[in-house]
């Protein structure tokens, strides 16, 4: 039982060597990399939220899903439905 112990530990440490060397050779690679960009650039990518929620949401089809697009209703049942999604977010917002 000891010897498996040891055997533990001896992998953990170098997985964690292993991580931290390869953590120093990522900051070197970005550093590289962001050396050419003009001052001021941010270097992590961002997303707007809208975008962002759908990429996540629909990751096949982010920018072209029905529940992207404005809603398409008769102007008959416009009121009606208008009035069931207040009542719907109601709902969603009651905590």
């Amino acid at each position: 039982m000891k010897y498996l112990k040891t055997q533990m530990d001896t992998i953990e440490m170098k997985v964690a060597t292993e991580c931290k060397e390869a953590f120093a050779e990522l900051q070197t690679s970005l550093n590289q990399y962001t050396a050419d960009l003009p001052l001021g650039t941010p270097i992590v990518p961002f997303l707007e939220y809208k975008d962002y929620c759908a990429r996540v949401l629909f990751p096949n089809n982010p920018h072209n899903h029905p529940v992207l697009r404005d809603l398409e209703v008769d102007s008959q049942k416009a009121g009606a439905i208008e009035a069931g999604l207040r009542e719907f977010h109601k709902l969603l917002m009651n905590k």
